[in-house]
């Protein structure tokens, strides 16, 4: 499986080298680097990334608090000169907790917890077949086969189901991770359909059946939906 990371670190020669390690780790996906937790932060909200490399202390944000204030955080591994936060992080669940300096030996075997990790969760994403929302005080199940479609704005997400909409705080790339491949597509920059419930398809939209509203297809993804009907 593919592994994206970001590495959040303000020493400039640590970035380099976990820069250079995540390089050559086949499985890992380097998305962007960053020398503080703020800047980090604002990314985890537009992106979909699997697992940080962290440094504990640095300005404004430690590591810690990064962790804790995130809602839905990726995996985390700790990359730090200090040992004496390792109680601390693995009460929060990080998958590992590495001392500087290390060689790339030490950090293959943080990398391959995190992988053994995500394979398993992703192993028990593929075995449901719903996802639950919060409805005010409500824990509502919603199967994907009674959602018709996923719109999107910013930080959130718009779910129209067979009962109704739910407006719930997450993001289309998370959304686009959590539904499975085979019965969802995303067809535009804010939209994934349930292919079960598309109609027609013109150069342009969507037809859904019945009185589903038409969705907009995006030039971009159109090759991929094409694909995915069998259209030439």
């Amino acid at each position: 499986m593919i592994i994206n990371c970001i590495i959040v670190d303000d020493e400039p020669l640590a970035r380099t080298i976990l820069e250079d390690c995540t390089k050559k780790t086949p499985q890992l996906n380097l998305l962007n680097t960053f020398d503080n937790a703020i800047k980090a932060w604002d990314f985890l909200k537009r992106e979909k990334v699997d697992l940080v490399f962290s440094d504990i202390v640095m300005p404004d944000i430690d590591g810690i608090s990064f962790l804790k204030n995130l809602k839905n955080p990726p995996l985390f591994i700790y990359v730090t000169g200090n040992p004496k936060h390792a109680v601390e992080s693995f009460e929060l669940d990080v998958i590992d907790y590495i001392i500087k300096p290390f060689d790339y030996g030490r950090f293959m075997k943080a990398v391959n917890k995190a992988e053994a990790f995500l394979n398993k969760k992703e192993k028990s994403i593929e075995d449901k077949d719903f996802l639950v929302v919060k409805d005010g005080y409500k824990n509502v199940i919603l199967r994907f086969d009674d959602i018709f479609y996923i719109e999107g704005s910013r930080e959130y997400v718009n779910i129209a189901t067979i009962d109704k909409d739910y407006l719930i705080h997450k993001t289309m790339n998370t959304m686009e991770s959590i539904l499975p491949s085979e019965k969802f597509t995303r067809v535009q920059k804010s939209y994934i359909i349930n292919l079960d419930y598309a109609r027609e398809v013109t150069h342009n939209k969507i037809i859904m059946k019945g009185s589903i509203r038409d969705i907009p297809l995006g030039l971009q993804y159109r090759d991929n939906l094409y694909q995915r009907l069998g259209i030439s």
